[in-house]
């Protein structure tokens, strides 16, 4: 009668990386939820192109306009939107016209979900190894 020793170390990074995508991926779908909800309406070009991008291999998720219009141009006026422009400018060094408020969309949004971010991981990491 001997002991058999089992290696499961491969079957729990396997689930370790499933369960972390699955919580980066319910985080990214949160925040860009309330990215939309949050970013100022005029046609509706932006919101629609709010979006985000699971990074596996990096264990993080990117989120932001990163889609293209149709015509294949991104919208180079998202960060304008979040920031300012002009006098106005969030960073006070704009160009000196009077420019636009900043009305930040994504910061709140990304904000507000990392403060959920401990019980999703906790959600999709629970039964792990079992």
């Amino acid at each position: 009668m001997g002991i058999t020793i089992i290696n499961n170390t491969d079957m729990i990074k396997k689930g370790f990386k499933t369960a972390i995508k699955k919580a980066l991926t319910e985080a990214g779908g949160k925040a860009e939820n309330k990215a939309k909800h949050l970013v100022p309406v005029d046609r509706g070009i932006l919101r629609a192109n709010i979006t985000f991008q699971v990074d596996i291999k990096n264990d993080k998720v990117q989120m932001g306009v990163l889609k293209t219009t149709k015509d294949g141009k991104f919208l180079k006026y998202a960060p304008y939107v979040e920031f300012g422009t002009g006098l106005q400018a969030e960073s006070g060094k704009g160009a000196n016209i009077p420019g636009q408020k900043p009305q930040p969309y994504l910061r709140p949004a990304l904000k507000e979900v990392q403060k959920e971010m401990p019980e999703i991981l906790a959600k999709h990491l629970k039964g792990l190894g079992k």
